[in-house]
């Protein structure tokens, strides 16, 4: 099928007063939070001052084709020229088979400069035969960013954070409310009311003792909480993005609060504990193995909450398909907390290399497992959550690589031996 060149579209000055009306919509309003995998702001009506907004529809002149050029106008006055070209099939199966496909449009706002409060954006299509029309309109609310120079305003708040996501950098989920690698990005989930307005506050944010700050909306529908409390608003949901590279590896406790459209600080704020790991990396190809005994000790727990503490003769039989959670603590031969650990497993009296899985390394852990010996440093754990489903029906030698700090060499521990059988279970492990 044939797919126009995008264009990038410049548009004549037009006046406002002598656009006329076309067929169309402004479908596409959302603003940019930086991360992918982090929820979409459905309805978008409150934007952290400084956020592109993201801004798309379609539109026909009345002769039914495609406008020539798009511009988008906030509050009338700044305009912006938008990428036309895009397909819109859905608009094609909605209007029928002779509607044009490529009726679509795209754009990036900045809201750099604007004040806080009530802001619209208007979309312009000009036609075919040289006169403009409006094609679509959205209205938001800008509000500024934290600042705590203002003071904190009496107003009462009620901020409950629910957990913490661990997205990579692809936006990928990698599990929620456990440590995350240094890299990773940790999405702060809760819902938070002014109980002046039983409404959700104009923003929220984070804060580090580092003096790090990350801003967000409250904006998320939440019918769960909704049910509980009466509310004149359903959206007072949120998600702080926070760039674990920022903060480093160690246990960082933000502040979790609200603020008004002036960024101005209310209420009592929620403190949230981040533990950050060390970052993930592969094994060096050409690190050489050592003598010297590895200081570390490991277990097994099963998804029915069955541990195993690991040595050089345990047995372990498990079905294909079983997950495990492995955990426990190493320290390097310089004697400082190991943040390259490795768990293999290795095919029994072959010569292939074995099967490498990367545990969080360099971690707190508050209540470390009975089972197991405090280690030397408090942030020597490591945790990790092992699947079978992909492994052979075979039995595996287990080990612990921890690679020394400077990446050339390594040491081993023996774990003992897994055993899977190809009969399949479904299971899990918090």
């Amino acid at each position: 099928m044939f797919s126009p060149t995008l264009a990038n579209s410049v548009s004549p000055p037009f006046d406002v007063r002598t656009v006329g009306n076309t067929d169309g919509a402004l479908d596409m309003f959302d603003h940019v939070d930086g991360f992918s995998g982090s929820a979409p702001h459905l309805r978008a009506y409150r934007v952290p001052l400084g956020a592109p907004l993201v801004v798309g529809g379609w539109g026909l002149d009345p002769g039914g084709q495609p406008h020539s050029d798009v511009i988008a106008v906030i509050d009338d006055t700044l305009g912006f020229a938008a990428q036309i070209g895009f397909s819109r099939r859905d608009v094609v199966v909605k209007r029928g088979s002779g509607t044009p496909e490529y009726s679509g449009f795209r754009l990036l706002l900045p809201t750099v400069g604007l004040v806080p409060g009530a802001h619209g954006v208007r979309a312009y299509g000009l036609g075919s035969d040289a006169a403009w029309y409006e094609i679509g309109q959205q209205g938001f609310w800008v509000f500024d960013v934290v600042r705590p120079e203002l003071g904190v305003t009496p107003n009462a708040l009620r901020i409950e954070v629910d957990g913490v996501d661990d997205l990579t950098e692809t936006g990928a989920l990698r599990g929620t409310d456990h440590p995350l690698p240094v890299g990773d990005v940790a999405v702060i989930r809760g819902w938070a009311i002014d109980l002046e307005t039983s409404r959700g506050p104009a923003g929220v944010f984070a804060a580090a003792a580092t003096g790090h700050r990350w801003s967000s909306t409250c904006e998320l529908v939440r019918a769960d909480v909704a049910r509980v409390h009466a509310l004149a608003d359903d959206r007072i949901g949120f998600e702080i993005t926070v760039q674990t590279d920022v903060l480093g590896r160690g246990r960082h406790t933000l502040r979790v609060g609200a603020v008004d459209p002036h960024g101005r600080p209310f209420g009592r704020a929620s403190d949230v504990t981040l533990d950050v790991a060390a970052q993930s990396r592969w094994f060096p190809a050409l690190a050489r193995l050592r003598d010297d005994p590895a200081s570390c000790e490991a277990l097994f727990r099963r998804a029915d909450g069955t541990v195993v503490v690991l040595d050089a003769l345990t047995e372990i039989d498990a079905a294909r398909g079983e997950i495990f959670g492995v955990e426990g603590w190493a320290v390097g031969h310089d004697g400082r907390a190991a943040t390259d650990v490795f768990l293999e497993l290795h095919h029994p009296e072959t010569i292939v290399p074995p099967n490498r899985h990367f545990p969080l390394a360099g971690i707190w852990r508050d209540r470390p497992p009975r089972w197991l010996s405090r280690p030397p440093h408090e942030d020597a754990w490591f945790w990790y959550r092992l699947g079978t489903a992909n492994l052979a029906p075979r039995s595996y030698g287990l080990m612990l690589a921890i690679v020394a700090s400077d990446r050339r060499s390594y040491v081993r521990r023996a774990l003992g031996r897994l055993t899977i059988s190809a009969r399949k279970r479904s299971a899990d492990v918090d």
